[in-house]
């Protein structure tokens, strides 16, 4: 498994961690949410900085205390762990949406690790479980 993964473009590589592919195979939300951590942060955020200016460059003009959204949206399998968090006000968090045009690929929001890398490694995990060759 591990030599096919490696010869896949980055970019079906990000198709692999979409969760519908744990849902075809007969995962429950339980083990999507094993794979994908829970839907919201528990972070505190407190923070009134929105991030605006990490997307799209500008500056939030609004004074607002922020929540924190998935930088790679969790609908399309982005992780609910520190480095995948951006605090945004809730008008920059509802234009954000799923939206990935406005992540930012220069930048590596997990440090010290392939957090792409680390996700498929999960779901080939619940596959292998799934099917009993463990």
């Amino acid at each position: 498994m591990r030599n096919r993964w490696d010869a896949l473009a980055f970019h079906e590589r990000l198709v692999l961690v979409h969760p519908d592919w744990i849902r075809e195979a007969g995962g429950t939300p339980a083990d999507v949410a094993a794979v994908q951590g829970p839907r919201a942060f528990t972070i505190d955020s407190g923070s009134r900085v929105c991030s605006s200016s990490r997307i799209w460059g500008y500056a939030c003009p609004l004074d607002c205390e922020c929540q924190y959204d998935h930088l790679w949206p969790y609908a399309l399998g982005g992780p609910t762990k520190p480095g995948n968090a951006v605090p945004l006000c809730r008008h920059h968090n509802s234009l954000k949406g799923v939206d990935i045009h406005a992540y930012p690929w220069e930048e590596s929001p997990f440090p010290g690790e392939l957090w792409l890398d680390s996700q498929v490694a999960l779901i080939a995990d619940f596959l292998r479980r799934r099917s009993g060759s463990d």
